[in-house]
């Protein structure tokens, strides 16, 4: 990667020959897209316990993490290797654990059969210094500790020393006492584009997306929608590879929930490039690296592309630099109102990517056309929906539901709340049970205690609080991250400025998109019933 100047200009004169000159380096860049740093500064380990359980796997968006293994070795590794440090071939700054309590969900695993006839895990002819066993033992550690979620595990060949196939080593390890019951074994029947399996199915277990031949359980990795145009010439390649980015959002995002195969979309590149370039489009690896400069302006190039930041402007005339499919796929899932992307995997994703891509899954209940969890579905999130004729699944259609742990869903035989009504707190498989089948017309979906959320108007990350006393390690946003809460009918909700429940309050009875002065600044939070 060509680099011409390490410090920012500062003068007219000098800012204009960095704007002229191909890939010169800009004023540095920090965005929580992108992490080059190791250690855990947050957590967000238990976010699918906020989604139902029939909701499909093909129909939820999950954080990914592309070459999973591909980083430098630290304290948090089962075992010493040879650390991953070269830019060329690095792709993760977290080690696996950081990024399972990060948020991540689905891991890329490429596995090598070695003489022995294990796996050792290899970012194409480089070995990691990982085996299969480290991967396994990290996982398996977290879904223990974590019952709520599961992972997705791509594996895919990468070479072969060995004397038995890639699908009877894995056997092994699948066999092993240590790792059988967390594997999902679903039949060879269910190896199908369409796949029906569904998030309950899969709690607490490791979910094979198999990238090879024979496959005897899992989902066939190859039946997906996938965008992976890794392959840049140079550096300048980086705009066509966020626009195959881009239009795989598109598309993902137009595509019929329950219906829906998996999508799959890469953000990660090399070959020309450095996989810290591609994800930040800085030039060099540090999270606050200086962005890289295109070489072209405003005045020159005004519609060079376009989604390209314009920086160091002067008189009208910016220079044009380049930026990351990290930053750049962080801006786009709002700005373009995505609803859902499918499985993102990216390098280096920073907790405003993980978090950004999670907060796609904020809805908690699930209807669905027929009894059963069948038929036409379609995903809700809190809040008040007066007419489902308006909505997707129809007036007087509803024959079952799936609810989130925590929440309450309230039907009501008319529309804008009226006539006779039923409260439901678990799946339904059978309204009519309640002798509400093919009745509800609206429907309000409640909390039983409170939602908090990342953002105004609940946006963002959301957790939900159960009655009870939270301390700031008890809150998942984080300290001083809350902008907007819901709170359930004959709940109350008491902020406190500091941990241990200290400083000024607020206290809420119902919802509130905004918190005004006390916005980002709750560190402890008391739940209770009124």
């Amino acid at each position: 990667m060509k680099r011409y100047f390490d410090k920012p200009a500062k003068t007219l004169h000098a800012a204009l020959l960095l704007a002229l000159l191909p890939g010169t380096s800009a004023l540095a860049h920090n965005h929580f897209a992108y992490s080059h740093n190791s250690g855990i500064s947050y957590e967000n380990a238990d976010w699918m316990a906020n989604v139902a359980d029939q909701r499909r796997l093909a129909d939820m968006s999950l954080p990914g993490t592309h070459d999973t293994m591909t980083y430098a070795l630290n304290d948090d590794d089962f075992t010493p290797g040879q650390a991953v440090a070269t830019d060329i071939a690095m792709t993760q700054a977290k080690s696996l654990r950081q990024q399972l309590l990060a948020g991540v969900r689905v891991l890329d695993i490429r596995c090598r059969r070695t003489a022995q006839n294990d796996f050792d895990i290899y970012h194409g002819s480089i070995n990691t210094g990982f085996d299969f066993d480290d991967v396994l033992l990290a996982v398996t550690d977290f879904l223990a500790d974590h019952p709520t979620e599961t992972v997705l595990m791509r594996l895919k060949p990468e070479g072969n020393d060995g004397s038995m196939s890639f699908e009877d080593v894995l056997d092994t390890y699948v066999n092993d006492a240590l790792y059988s019951s967390y594997f999902w074994k679903n039949s060879s029947s269910e190896l199908a584009s369409s796949s029906t399996t569904r998030l309950g199915d899969v709690r607490g277990k490791i979910v094979v997306l198999a990238n090879f031949v024979n496959e005897r359980f899992g989902i066939d990795y190859a039946s997906a929608n996938i965008q992976d145009n890794y392959t840049l010439t140079t550096n300048w390649d980086l705009y066509g590879k966020w626009v195959d980015v881009k239009e795989q959002f598109q598309e993902s995002n137009t595509s019929t929930e329950g219906t829906r195969n998996f999508y799959i979309n890469f953000l990660s590149g090399s070959v020309g490039s450095f996989p810290y370039f591609v994800a930040s489009g800085h030039s060099s690896p540090g999270t606050g690296a200086s962005r890289l400069l295109t070489g072209l302006t405003t005045l020159t190039s005004p519609n060079k592309y376009p989604d390209f930041p314009r920086i160091d402007c002067f008189l009208g005339t910016c220079s044009i630099a380049f930026e990351g499919t990290n930053i750049l796929t962080y801006e786009y899932l709002e700005s373009a109102d995505i609803n859902f992307a499918g499985i993102v995997y990216a390098d280096f994703p920073g907790h405003g990517l993980i978090d950004r891509v999670i907060s796609l899954n904020n809805d908690g209940v699930t209807l669905f056309n027929d009894a059963n969890y069948a038929g036409t579905r379609k995903s809700f999130e809190l809040g008040t929906y007066d007419r489902f004729s308006q909505l997707s699944i129809g007036n007087d259609a509803l024959s079952s539901i799936s609810i989130a742990d925590g929440l309450m869903v309230t039907l009501y035989e008319n529309g804008l709340k009226g006539g006779a009504s039923v409260v439901l707190t678990s799946d339904t498989p059978a309204l009519s049970t309640y002798g509400f089948d093919n009745k509800a017309s609206s429907m309000v979906v409640s909390v039983q205690g409170a939602a908090i959320y990342e953002h105004e108007d609940y946006k963002g990350r959301m957790q939900i609080l159960r009655p009870g006393s939270y301390n700031l390690s008890d809150l998942k946003l984080g300290n001083d991250s809350i902008s907007s809460i819901r709170v359930g009918s004959g709940y109350t909700i008491k902020l406190y400025e500091h941990s241990d429940f200290r400083g000024d309050t607020k206290t809420l009875a119902a919802d509130a998109s905004g918190l005004g002065n006390f916005n980002d600044e709750a560190s402890s939070i008391v739940v209770s019933a009124q």
